[in-house]
């Protein structure tokens, strides 16, 4: 699948090295607004990562980076409002599936300007194929792991159209699907929703520019997983990074300490103080 010229360094693929540069892009821009480490070091990783990234020539990672860059210089003024954060995110994505239409009406043009071929180098009729796929068992899939086992396994059918032989979908819904079923795509769909809330909850409530780190990794996780799939991968750093994304926005204070502080009033803490 991969015959386009370009860097994979130590990853298989150019797609491998291209996503993790764009995660690292995204890392280097928080950490140098947030000044986390001397401009030296922040400018010169910055840089770095960028160069590979082109380097790579992954069109999926570039158009990423395209989106989520966009929506890091946005986010502060996004912050002084929820209605406006979430209205930022609605139009975020709507931007995104209108650009998604369009380049599908105007294919050609556009494979063309970056050097791919009309089926977006396999992926159009690995979809379609794996949709077929999916359809056999809509509702439960196939289970976690158990449809891409090369020959072993229901890919074969897969792997006998396409002499690449694709390890996954390329499609972060799609493998959900074919795993776990709608039921699953459905569960995935109401914790990225409910995890995209408390994010921009959390980084309402202070004016850290660190803050916006898990908002702005979700947005990127859900913009990698349109062409390729690290949803729910075993020893995956995305879906690790994801996992603990969602776990830091999920903690609450404690409901004791909640119940403290409705009940007792300030000037008798500040005496038991």
């Amino acid at each position: 699948m991969d015959r386009v010229p370009g860097w994979y360094g130590v990853f298989v693929q150019k797609n491998g090295l291209g996503r993790m540069m764009a995660f690292a892009v995204l890392l280097f821009l928080i950490a140098s607004r947030a000044q986390l480490s001397g401009p030296l070091v922040l400018r010169g990783g910055l840089i770095l990562c960028a160069v590979l990234l082109a380097l790579s020539k992954s069109v999926t990672a570039l158009a990423v980076t395209a989106l989520a860059i966009p929506f890091l210089i946005a986010a502060p003024v996004l912050r002084k409002s929820l209605w406006r954060l979430i209205f930022g995110l609605l139009v975020l994505g709507s931007a995104g599936t209108a650009v998604v239409f369009w380049v599908m009406a105007n294919l050609d043009t556009v494979t063309d300007v970056i050097g791919r071929d009309v089926t977006m180098t396999g992926r159009l009729q690995l979809w379609a194929v794996s949709f077929v796929m999916a359809l056999r068992h809509p509702w439960v899939g196939y289970g976690y792991s158990a449809f891409w086992l090369g020959l072993d396994g229901p890919s074969r059918t897969i792997w006998k159209i396409f002499a690449w032989h694709p390890p996954h979908p390329h499609n972060g819904l799609l493998s959900v699907w074919l795993d776990l079923g709608l039921i699953g795509v459905a569960l995935l769909a109401v914790a990225c929703a409910i995890y995209l809330v408390r994010a921009a909850q959390s980084y309402r409530r202070t004016d850290s520019p660190e803050a916006v780190w898990p908002l702005a990794y979700l947005v990127f996780f859900l913009l990698a997983n349109l062409a390729e799939s690290s949803v729910m991968t075993a020893n995956g750093i995305f879906w690790m990074v994801f996992v603990a994304v969602a776990i830091g926005v999920s903690r609450t204070t404690p409901k004791v300490s909640l119940l403290r502080a409705r009940l007792v009033p300030d000037a008798q803490r500040e005496r038991d103080s």
